[in-house]
């Protein structure tokens, strides 16, 4: 049986031709978006735990939405198995659009199967997706699942509490 590591080491689609295969899939007009050198590094990066650190308007969500279907074409994961985490709604709603628009255009492009096409990746805040889980497991762990978690504002509210109750300068 192959290993996620090994599938990764011989994944036969690379980023480019996945960028070019979309881009003609789409119809678009224009030369196809490729990923710079960093970005390629990103999106065929070992099967394991990663930190990426970039700045604002460098391309994160379209990295992201590159690597996953650099997994997909490459036939390394199921959609279902995909979670996408984001610390914006704005950012994950992005991402989940680029997702669902991008996945049909590797079906088009021959990259993907139909019948795999049909489940969807997780995408969420990591505020989201915590309050599902908890609400998920509150019964296990003898909370209330229809319990309020902390919102941003109710976050704001009692950190600026904490701060002005500080003797700490």
């Amino acid at each position: 049986m192959t290993t996620l590591h090994e599938a990764a080491a011989s994944a036969t689609v690379s980023p480019a031709e996945i960028a070019e295969r979309l881009h003609a899939a789409s119809g678009a007009e224009g030369p196809p978006r490729i990923p710079t050198d960093e970005q390629e590094a990103v999106i065929t990066a070992p099967l394991e735990p990663a930190l990426v650190v970039a700045g604002a308007g460098s391309g994160k969500t379209e990295t992201m939405s590159m690597r996953v279907l650099w997994l997909l074409a490459n036939r390394m994961v199921e959609p279902e198995r995909i979670l996408g985490l984001t610390f914006t709604r704005k950012a994950a709603s992005e991402l989940r659009a680029r997702l669902a628009e991008r996945i049909q255009q590797l079906v088009r492009a021959g990259l993907l199967d139909e019948a795999a096409a049909t489940a969807e990746p997780t995408v969420s805040t990591y505020n989201a997706f915590a309050s599902q889980l908890y609400r998920e497991h509150a019964l296990v762990l003898g909370r209330d699942p229809d319990a309020d978690l902390l919102g941003d504002t109710a976050a704001w509210l009692l950190a600026r509490e904490v701060a002005l109750a500080s003797d700490d300068l």
